[in-house]
């Protein structure tokens, strides 16, 4: 195999947690299995929660004809669940977390472990390149609106780095056993977001996390815009309990839409009142569609006729975070009221 030179290749625990992931679940899997690390050296652990759609059955299926993989149920349902269920299993010294939602190219698991080797990181990835989950024009612009800075700020692992660079996070996820035994589990009553909690968990303990470009995969974004929000609302939903559990947000750029849904609300509500709020609330939205429509024309090479529907992408991906952000918020204030 090429790449740089490893000492001894550890031993190394794949896994997955997964729910009703029919449509990719074969391709994933599959590609995790054809991994160029050593083979001998390689377990893969897919924790299926339960899921309704035949996804166990292609599980099975896979597992009959590959030793190295094992299916675990995961009652409980959820990603951080399942994780906890699939790390406790094995016993290997470097733990990788793959998901069903995204392809791997065969050097990856190798990539990662060399440059966990190489520069002493606690937990390494990188960057994920977004592809359409469906072939329609709405599902291209969702796509590149989850790799466009005005969509995602500055999270380098969407929008991509030229080098490496130490981040706050990373996507999936590689750490040694030690790092996790120390850590603890992920955290099960954070239902979304459990990788960002135990991120930040990390680096506030002195950790350190490795953004590699070298290191890629491909994301296959939500294809509807339905299915966006309530993936951005449940990303925004449990950021507010993260921040309270580290005592600090994770980074500034998750409190921008959240103060741009609060303008926007608290105009229009004040605006039954005072009439002239009711300018500021479209300042604010008219603001955020002309910073859209700005992209979307500079996407037009890429996109084509598709780029007119990236304002409104953009619109519903921060106003359904803002939203989760805010109702969020709202919850840990309401649960610290005295009765």
């Amino acid at each position: 195999m090429s790449g740089a030179p490893v000492p001894a290749w550890p031993t190394l625990a794949i896994v997955m947690p997964c729910r009703n992931e029919a449509r990719y679940i074969d391709d994933s899997v599959s590609r995790v299995l054809a991994f160029d690390y050593p083979p001998d050296r390689v377990t893969v652990i897919v924790a299926d929660g339960q899921s309704e759609d035949g996804t166990t059955a292609i599980l099975h299926r896979l597992a009959a004809s590959d030793p190295r993989l094992s299916i675990l149920e995961n009652p409980a349902r959820m990603p951080a669940h399942g994780l906890n269920l699939a790390i406790a299993r094995s016993d290997a010294d470097i733990v990788l977390r793959v998901d069903a939602h995204t392809a791997y190219p065969p050097a990856y698991a190798r990539l990662c472990v060399a440059a966990m080797q190489e520069t002493g990181a606690d937990n390494v990835g990188g960057p994920v390149a977004a592809a359409p989950g469906a072939d329609t024009a709405m599902a291209r612009a969702i796509s590149v609106a989850m790799s466009h800075g005005f969509g995602v700020g500055n999270a380098g692992f969407r929008t991509g780095v030229s080098g490496r660079v130490w981040t706050d996070t990373v996507p999936f996820g590689c750490w040694r056993r030690t790092t996790l035994d120390e850590l603890g589990a992920f955290a099960t009553d954070i239902p979304y977001g459990e990788d960002d909690e135990f991120n930040a968990r990390l680096r506030k303990a002195g950790g350190r996390i490795l953004l590699d470009p070298a290191i890629s995969s491909t994301y296959f974004t939500r294809p509807t815009l339905r299915a966006l929000a309530l993936q951005m609302y449940r990303y925004g939903r449990y950021k507010p309990a993260t921040a309270r559990r580290i005592g600090r947000v994770t980074t500034l750029r998750q409190l921008v839409p959240p103060l741009f849904v609060a303008v926007v609300a608290l105009s229009l509500a004040a605006s039954l009142a005072l009439p002239a709020a009711l300018a500021v609330a479209l300042l604010a939205l008219g603001a955020h569609l002309a910073a859209g429509s700005l992209a979307a024309a500079r996407a037009v090479p890429r996109l084509g006729a598709a780029a007119a529907l990236l304002p409104l992408v953009f619109l519903v991906m921060h106003g359904a975070y803002g939203a989760g952000y805010l109702v969020g918020a709202l919850a840990l204030l309401a649960a610290r009221a005295p009765d």
